[in-house]
């Protein structure tokens, strides 16, 4: 006998098919609200990707960081989408599960045969053929609707279907999920590869910007040094030229000095020789202007004339005429003669001796220009030695070339210049004093002109430096 279903348990099953369809709609329009969410996504994530290619001009880390806390929230909310799907799947997943049961246990209660309401059936149909023998044999087959197994079908299909839609809508979250998280990661690992370049790059700058800064150091060390070296010799050329002038001064007032001493001795001699012719002194007198003509010029002391020692003729100043040198007058002038023969000899020494020395420390001062010149331009060709002098040396290298040579050498020529004036040269200069003169002329000319040259030389290597 086949199992009958009653009409409360065919409307339970309509029942639960309109729930397995509304629960179908409702998973339909999760899939539908997932796809839309999955479409947000990926804008947002071409957003990321127009704000990252932007970002790529930009070093700023916090804005690299910003935009990885934006991913990471991105990531949260795509986890917490994907936990809701997961969950969604779940319970409709145990829907199904409960209306598989329930289909299983409607299946066997349909499948399992009905003794008792067959006994009772049986019992009845008996009794009924006892009561009226006249009636019809009552068929013993249960009724069995016609539907059952189309409803039985139809819950088996709406199941395969929900099933075979809940795993596509997995797979397809998992995959779209899947390849977001992908290309997240290439784009972070992306951004990381840029910062750690420019991480380099800022690392290599920094350590240029230090060599640099230590190669401004040493070169302001130079400069520093050649300022101080400047200095000395510019020290050492004022001493010197101060030096020179002293020295000059007192050559200038030695010669004029032994010129007028030299003048006073003529107007002796022509005095004493006038005396002599005068009074007639015979002898001794003739012996002492002899001896005062042919004196030594190099300082050997005169002997003194007539006196009483001697034995010879005394004069008082009454026997003198009017309009002669007294005697003892006429003794001192030959002492004082003497004296200055003797300074003019140690004077004319002492000129040599400063013509030598001034030689000497001319050409030391050149050759220590020189040198300072030759190890300034080839000690360090990248430090220049023009910051260094255009600074500490203002007032000797400042402006034009002559204007600075001119402000140079215009306290040597007013030295001279005032020299020359507070001691002029006598007219009646000897040879001698004159060559002297003359010669110390033109090394001072020489000494100007070989420091206007060192001036220029330096000049012009400050131009080329700079």
């Amino acid at each position: 006998m086949q199992p009958t279903i009653s009409v409360e348990e065919f409307q339970r099953f309509q029942c639960q098919l309109l729930d397995v369809r509304e629960a179908q709609i409702q998973a339909t329009d999760a899939r539908l609200r997932a796809e839309a969410r999955v479409k947000q996504l990926e804008a947002q994530v071409g957003e990321l990707q127009t704000a990252l290619t932007t970002a790529q001009a930009s070093t700023q880390h916090s804005r690299v960081e910003q935009l990885i806390r934006d991913n990471a929230l991105l990531l949260e909310k795509l986890q917490a989408t994907e936990s809701g799907f997961q969950l969604q799947s779940s319970t409709l997943r145990e829907e199904c599960t409960r209306l598989t049961a329930e289909l299983d246990r409607l299946n066997s209660l349909l499948s399992r045969p009905r003794h008792d309401k067959m006994v009772q059936t049986m019992s009845l149909v008996s009794t009924n053929a006892q009561i009226q023998t006249d009636d019809p044999e009552t068929p013993t087959s249960p009724f069995v609707p016609a539907d059952s197994s189309a409803v039985l079908e139809t819950i088996q299909d709406v199941e395969d279907h929900m099933e075979s839609l809940i795993a596509f809508i997995k797979r397809n979250l998992e995959g779209k999920l899947t390849d977001l998280e992908r290309r997240l990661e290439v784009e972070l690992n992306a951004f990381r590869s840029r910062i750690l370049e420019r991480s380099v790059a800022e690392n290599k700058l920094i350590a240029e910007l230090k060599e640099s800064r230590r190669c401004t150091q040493q070169a302001r060390d130079l400069e520093q040094e050649a300022r101080n070296q400047l200095a000395a010799v510019k020290n050492r050329s004022e001493k010197l030229t101060r030096e020179l002038r002293r020295q000059l001064a007192r050559v200038i007032r030695g010669t004029g000095d032994s010129e007028r001493a030299s003048l006073r001795k003529t107007s002796i001699y022509s005095s004493s020789s006038s005396l002599s012719s005068a009074t007639n002194i015979p002898g001794n007198g003739t012996t002492t202007s002899g001896s005062l003509m042919n004196g030594d010029v190099c300082g050997a002391t005169l002997r003194p004339p007539v006196d009483e020692t001697s034995g010879g003729l005394f004069l008082s100043q009454s026997d003198i005429p009017a309009g002669f040198f007294p005697v003892a007058d006429f003794k001192a002038l030959v002492d004082r003669l003497s004296e200055v023969q003797e300074e003019n000899c140690s004077l004319r020494r002492h000129v040599q001796r400063l013509d030598g020395e001034l030689t000497a420390k001319t050409r030391a001062l050149q050759v220590e220009i020189r040198n300072h010149l030759v190890s300034s331009h080839f000690g360090d060709t990248s430090d220049p030695i023009s910051s260094g002098t255009s600074n500490e040396n203002s007032s000797i290298i400042s402006g034009p070339h002559a204007r600075n040579v001119n402000g140079l050498f215009n306290p040597i020529s007013s030295m001279f210049s005032s020299i020359l004036k507070n001691h002029p040269v006598p007219t009646t200069l000897s040879s001698a004093n004159l060559e002297t003169v003359n010669r110390l002329k033109r090394m001072c000319e020489n000494l100007l002109t070989e420091n206007m040259r060192l001036s220029a030389e330096l000049e012009g290597s400050r131009k080329s430096s700079t």
